[in-house]
């Protein structure tokens, strides 16, 4: 059984070859089998799984790597603040 290669349809099509689904899907050579051909599109999803997930552990990292740089900043910022009232201060000291 193989699903209809068609984007207008979701129909299940039985009459299709694999010549069919190889020129529709993978490659131009009409030997493919259809085990070959599924087998083909298993390991292509296995690795496309494989890259969505370290594409997703890397987000997470950058999200982690965002939230430290967050509070880098905020206490940057809150450094900043004290220095300068400390000058202030200071210019009022010893004016």
């Amino acid at each position: 059984m193989v699903v209809h290669t068609s984007r207008s349809s979701s129909s299940i099509d039985r009459n299709i070859t694999p010549t069919q689904i190889e020129h529709n899907f993978v490659t131009p050579e009409s030997s493919l089998n259809s085990d070959a051909l599924w087998l083909q599109i298993s390991q292509y999803s296995k690795k496309t799984q494989k890259q969505f997930e370290e594409l997703h552990a890397m987000h997470e990292r950058m999200k982690t790597l965002t939230a430290s740089m967050d509070k880098i900043i905020k206490n940057c910022q809150e450094g900043h603040s004290q220095l300068r009232k400390a000058s202030e201060e200071t210019n009022k000291i010893l004016n």
